[in-house]
């Protein structure tokens, strides 16, 4: 199994979305995300968050490939970009 690291304001949760509608008028009853977020929230002058980065992953995964030690070290490490510490990152499960 491959080793998942926790890293420095990790925290996970929820959210559902109740009557989903997809574009092409499929339903769902209700849509469950789970994400992990990663950094602290930054706000602007509208109370807006201002420093939010996205993590996707493909659907034969989870978005737990994104804190795997080969890829989070290169993207988040010791001496890589601050992401950490200006960048609030979302990655859905």
């Amino acid at each position: 199994m491959t080793e998942i690291l926790i890293w420095p304001s990790q925290q996970e949760g929820d959210f559902t979305i109740a009557d989903f509608t997809f574009e092409n008028g499929g339903t769902l009853e209700e849509l469950n995300l789970h994400y992990i977020t990663l950094g602290t929230q930054g706000f602007d002058s509208n109370g807006k968050i201002n420093n939010a980065l996205l993590l996707l992953h493909n659907t034969t995964s989870s978005g737990r490939t994104w804190l795997e030690p080969g890829l989070a070290n290169e993207l988040f490490g010791r001496g890589r970009c601050s992401i950490l510490q200006n960048i609030s990152s979302l990655s859905p499960t």
